[in-house]
């Protein structure tokens, strides 16, 4: 029996891997498999914005300072209505859209996503006055989620070679998120 692993990591978060035992020696293409996992991805990403970092692992984005908070709403009104990590908008369209600065790299084997901005860097850590703001934070359940579409992307595609696999049919109705 075969085994695939899958590991995703993230700056500033554990290393998260999975090995899955169902696929066959030449499963060797992973790349319709990483369309679903980006799907996944960019929908956590969207929910972690949309609410200000509450739904991330660690929990909402600290409010801004005050003095901070003044010089935002004269100069970028819109990103200070929205709150903490929208000054342009540049990083929550780069995680969440595909717009400038955004990463997804794909090849056979191996799926790389997020943002090329250096601004989102700064934030994974405390500094300063700069409270940590976790722009990529994801939780148990969004990891188990993007383990399930793998385990179900490699069942369908097995399944379509001719192999019957038991949990095959509880796994097709599975939704992501």
């Amino acid at each position: 029996m075969s085994w695939v692993n899958f590991s995703l990591s993230v700056e500033g978060l554990p290393a998260f891997e999975r090995k899955f035992n169902r696929v066959a020696d030449d499963f060797k293409d992973f790349r319709p498999i990483w369309v679903e996992v980006g799907k996944v991805f960019y929908d956590v990403e969207k929910k972690l914005f949309a609410s200000s970092g509450s739904s991330g692992a660690s929990g909402k984005w600290a409010p801004l300072k005050p003095k901070y908070a003044a010089i935002k709403a004269k100069h970028w009104p819109a990103g200070a209505a929205a709150g903490p990590m929208h000054r342009t908008f540049a990083t929550r369209n780069s995680l969440t859209k595909g717009g400038a600065g955004a990463v997804y790299q794909s090849n056979a084997d191996e799926l790389t996503i997020g943002t090329g901005l250096d601004y989102p860097g700064y934030h994974l850590r405390a500094s300063g006055n700069r409270p940590a703001r976790k722009v990529i934070d994801m939780t148990d359940k969004d990891l188990m989620t993007i383990s399930k579409v793998i385990q179900r992307e490699l069942l369908k595609s097995v399944k379509r070679e001719g192999f019957d696999v038991a949990g095959y049919d509880q796994m097709k109705g599975f939704k992501a998120l």
